[in-house]
């Protein structure tokens, strides 16, 4: 849909994928977007993908989940440090790393972490400066 689009590990059991907006478009307009466009997405690949929420109707597919987009839901914020075992930190990816076999949810965690630092630039270093308007990603939903 044109729109600038942003991943990231959750230290936990998925990815999640950030679309930087301008504030232009208020809160059920993106809920809307975001649930538009998982559905769509599974419906053109409905082998891979579901938007279904119970497991046991994924079927191996990978679960779009979009319930983050909810009033009194959080996400979380990058590089934070989970409560989970081995410690494992929320972290900013290029997507080409998806291709990656290592990578995974909880690929970066507090004994590897400053390495990653170390090693590359944050992905994400720009993603205020990507702020952008849903309007024209709307509009080709719409078409």
């Amino acid at each position: 849909l044109g729109l600038a689009s942003f991943v990231m590990t959750t230290g936990s059991s998925g990815l999640h994928v950030v679309v930087p907006l301008d504030r232009s478009a208020d809160f059920d307009t993106v809920r809307d977007f975001a649930e538009r466009v998982a559905e769509q997405l599974a419906g053109e690949h409905p082998d891979d993908f579901t938007t279904a929420h119970r497991k046991d109707k994924r079927q191996g597919r990978l679960y779009l989940d979009i319930r983050r987009n909810a009033y009194a839901q959080t996400g979380i914020a990058p590089y934070s440090l989970r409560a989970k075992p081995g410690a494992p930190i929320a972290t900013p990816l290029d997507w080409d790393e998806l291709g990656d076999a290592k990578i995974g949810p909880q690929r970066f965690h507090l004994g590897n972490i400053f390495r990653r630092l170390a090693q590359r630039n944050c992905p994400w270093a720009d993603i205020d400066r990507q702020a952008q308007s849903l309007t024209s990603a709307i509009r080709q939903l719409d078409d």
